[in-house]
């Protein structure tokens, strides 16, 4: 069974839904998504763990502050008592700065302090611990500290302070608490932070799993069996189709694939015919070896191509390199799309007979399309009295300037082209282009293949003519066909035609 497609898939070809790509792409979306939820995760527990360590820490250093403004106090009045009035005041002032210092993380503890870098508690059971921590400072420490520092007598003051020194040992102990049950729950958040990531951990590798039993079904196996039919068109057999398995990116390929080598059967099918058609069977012959060799230049290289892609595609799939995998997957789409291009160029090109009108006619209208298909801006200027040249000579002209044309379009990335028929005292055709030129001393550099340059040459030959090509890199290119006219010989003309 052929497997065609109408003319309506023909314009689709190329224009798939993408399913496959959407299913790799989902799944690669998973990851990613799974990937920055892990991330979004640690950086989360790690705000918050670090946050718990900076209260343990400070609430930690309340416990040694409260004893610290205890022995300030002490010093205090030692100083007093001795009559050390400046080390009095110096230690008076530091021991209000450690309360002032001591209240202000003790509430940033509870409300949260942003210039401390204290979170502030939100644990229901910490929380109530610590507002009784609050209470206590309140009610029974600061106020015993105030005494120490207004009463009227050292003896008061000593009295106070050492109330203070045994209820420190309670307030302590309550700090204790506070801090026991925050550690609590510092280490119940790391659980559950372990527990999620070990969750993440057995999805990502899921997921992937399943990305790699989806590539080997909807992937290799159908690129296998394409690998195997390009293998055999390039041996020369035009009968192997592939069935496409399903509407995606491999259906899509598979239908350009059966729709190039369908129009590579027929067009051999075609000048099978041309050549049992043609007199002088030598020809005939000479004929079709031209024709090969633009088939060779424009097919055969396009379906090496894909082979090679497809080698390493399979190789992206032995890796498990799935981006790698889409890369080759949309080269080898572009491949094909190339490939049809230059099938449709080439029996575009076989397919042009010489207009009942004429030579020129039959050049202006190719133009037309040529500006049509490529967007490339066209002059065509013909000098009045060209010399008339034999039928069969018109039909390698016309084929000389389709080359041109079809390696401007290819290569020359051109933006106008002149076409100019003259007369100089031979029969003259130029093609000239702005593109970006190339090295004429090297054939197979970026300007024209190898093998067009080597059938021009070869149809100009057979005309008793010469073909020049002139280019510079940067600078675009020139191709010069000249023909004698009769006897006279070609006059000397290495300018451009006006």
């Amino acid at each position: 069974m052929v497997y065609g497609i109408s003319k309506i898939k023909q314009k689709l070809l190329l224009r798939t839904s993408s399913p496959l790509l959407i299913k790799l792409g989902g799944i690669l979306l998973i990851l990613l998504f799974l990937k920055l939820f892990m991330i979004g995760t640690g950086f989360f527990a790690a705000k918050h763990l670090k946050g718990d360590a900076a209260t343990i820490n400070f609430a930690g250093s309340e416990r040694m502050r409260s004893f610290k403004i205890g022995l300030l106090l002490e010093s205090w009045l030692y100083h007093i008592e001795y009559s050390i009035r400046e080390k009095a005041d110096t230690t008076l002032n530091a021991a209000r700065d450690e309360i002032i210092i001591f209240e202000k993380i003790l509430y940033g503890l509870r409300d949260g302090n942003s210039e401390l870098g204290i979170p502030g508690v939100t644990k229901k059971d910490a929380l109530q611990q610590l507002n009784r921590v609050i209470g206590y400072w309140e009610s029974k420490m600061k106020p015993l500290l105030e005494d120490v520092m207004i009463a009227p007598r050292i003896e008061t003051s000593r009295l106070f302070l050492y109330q203070y020194k045994i209820e420190v040992h309670n307030f302590v102990n309550e700090v204790d608490r506070f801090v026991l049950l925050h550690e609590q729950y510092s280490t119940w958040k790391v659980k559950v932070f372990n527990f999620f990531q070990y969750i993440f951990l057995i999805l990502t590798v899921g997921v992937t799993v399943l990305a790699i039993l989806l590539i080997m079904r909807f992937i290799k196996k159908p690129l296998k069996e394409i690998q195997s039919a390009i293998l055999r068109v390039t041996s020369g057999d035009f009968k192997v189709r592939v069935k496409p398995l399903a509407e995606d990116e491999i259906g899509s390929i598979a239908t350009g694939f059966n729709y190039m080598v369908e129009k590579l059967e027929g067009l051999y099918k075609c000048l099978e015919d041309k050549v049992t058609k043609k007199e002088m069977r030598l020809a005939a012959m000479e004929e079709r070896v031209l024709i090969a060799n633009e088939l060779h230049d424009s097919i055969a290289q396009s379906l090496a191509f894909l082979k090679i892609q497809g080698q390493l595609l399979n190789q992206s799939f032995a890796a498990g390199n799935i981006s790698q995998a889409n890369i080759d997957l949309a080269s080898i789409s572009r491949g094909i799309e190339e490939c049809n291009r230059d099938v449709r160029e080439l029996l575009t090109h076989f397919r042009t007979r010489i207009d009942p009108d004429g030579l020129e006619k039959t050049i202006e209208k190719y133009l037309v399309r040529f500006n049509e298909e490529t967007g490339i801006n066209i002059t065509f200027n013909v000098s009045p009295d060209i010399p008339a040249i034999p039928a069969e000579a018109e039909i390698h002209v016309l084929r000389i300037i389709q080359e041109a044309l079809s390696n401007v379009r290819k290569y020359a990335v051109a933006s106008a082209v002149k076409v100019y028929i003259s007369k100089n005292g031979c029969f003259e055709v130029e093609v000239t282009d702005n593109g970006k030129g190339f090295d004429v001393s090297l054939p197979k550099n970026r300007g024209f293949s190898h093998m067009g340059i080597d059938i021009m040459r070869e149809r100009a030959h057979r005309l008793n003519g010469e073909l020049i090509i002139e280019s510079q890199t940067g600078a675009g290119t020139r191709v010069l066909l000249r023909i004698p006219d009769g006897e006279e010989m070609c006059e000397e003309n290495n300018g451009p035609a006006d």
